[in-house]
């Protein structure tokens, strides 16, 4: 979870080795700081290097993540990353779970998971 002034030192400190998906939740319809010493950007781009599948899910209770309305989420998208829409935190993390637990290939889940497969997405 994104907060004001999170230094993007402590992100860098998370072990990737035995991850396949971080899921993170941003500000709004999935704004993030970009610029300055408190970019995200590298950490996500480390994440993607690494093979990792990077979502990313709002932290407001009513509202869906579209990552081409600010320029922070258009860049997250250009490296890979991937929208949960409107999906609660708690529907995203089961989904990818689930995908993760039926299939082994990133670029399959990433599909799956953009799409409405039981009713968990609206949008």
């Amino acid at each position: 979870k994104l907060f004001p002034n999170l230094s993007p030192e402590f992100l860098s400190r998370i072990d990737l080795s035995e991850l396949n998906t971080i899921i993170i939740e941003a500000f709004g319809t999935g704004n993030f700081p970009i610029y300055g010493n408190k970019s995200i950007l590298p950490f996500i781009e480390r994440c993607l290097d690494s093979g990792l599948v990077i979502v990313f899910n709002s932290q407001a209770p009513y509202d869906a993540v579209d990552l081409s309305k600010y320029e922070s989420g258009r860049k997250a998208m250009e490296l890979g990353a991937i929208s949960a829409g409107d999906m609660t935190s708690e529907a995203a993390l089961t989904k990818m779970m689930h995908l993760w637990g039926n299939h082994d290939d990133s670029e399959q889940i990433k599909t799956l998971f953009t799409s409405d497969l039981v009713g968990e997405r609206s949008d």
